[in-house]
């Protein structure tokens, strides 16, 4: 279902009763927050909410069993509720354009992610266990604050699958000597 481009502050009230939806895009509206009843959507698989003004998500996004892409690119999100990390089937999350300072070390959990778009926003430091996203292949930090990557197996270095690293834009001290042994990256956007 698709409700973009409808200059939406809020969802119509009918819209949590389609507890079967598998598809919502709701991207190009005017939305500040989303109901907790989208805990309620088990079947969802694909959410998009870009382009809207989210300020922060209710901890029920912890119940969508089947997600497995988020976007909540270009809003005004500053935090993460931790309920995230209880999204294991979530392959592609994207957050950029937001103001997050922060990432909930529950992001760690998400071992079946391959996409994290986190460019452009203000984070200052990454969870130290991002080594346990072993499936991640694209991971994007340009233009944030960042000065230092989690260092060792359990940092960076442990993300294996690792085949894009964007960190163009971030006044970083030094680079994970790890990231020499990632044998999959291609490509390496540094400041």
């Amino acid at each position: 279902m698709s409700l973009s481009a409808n200059k939406l502050y809020e969802l119509p009230p009918l819209i949590e009763d389609l507890t079967n939806l598998q598809v919502l895009t709701l991207s190009d509206n005017l939305l500040e927050y989303l109901p907790t009843k989208m805990g309620n959507f088990r079947a969802l698989t694909q959410l998009a909410v870009s382009n809207n003004q989210l300020k922060e998500l209710p901890a029920t996004i912890g119940n969508l069993p089947a997600i497995s892409q988020l976007w909540l690119d270009h809003n005004a999100l500053e935090t993460l509720p931790p309920s995230i990390g209880r999204c294991l089937s979530l392959k592609e999350l994207n957050l950029d354009h937001n103001r997050l300072r922060t990432l909930p070390m529950s992001v760690c959990q998400l071992t079946a992610l391959e996409e994290l778009w986190l460019h452009d926003n203000e984070l200052e430091a990454l969870p130290s266990m991002m080594g346990k996203l072993k499936m991640l292949r694209t991971l994007t930090l340009s233009h944030n604050q960042l000065s230092t990557l989690p260092e060792g197996y359990s940092g960076i270095g442990g993300c294996v699958a690792l085949a894009e690293l964007w960190l163009k834009g971030n006044p970083l001290k030094r680079l994970p000597p790890e990231l020499a042994n990632l044998s999959t990256l291609r490509v390496l956007l540094l400041p």
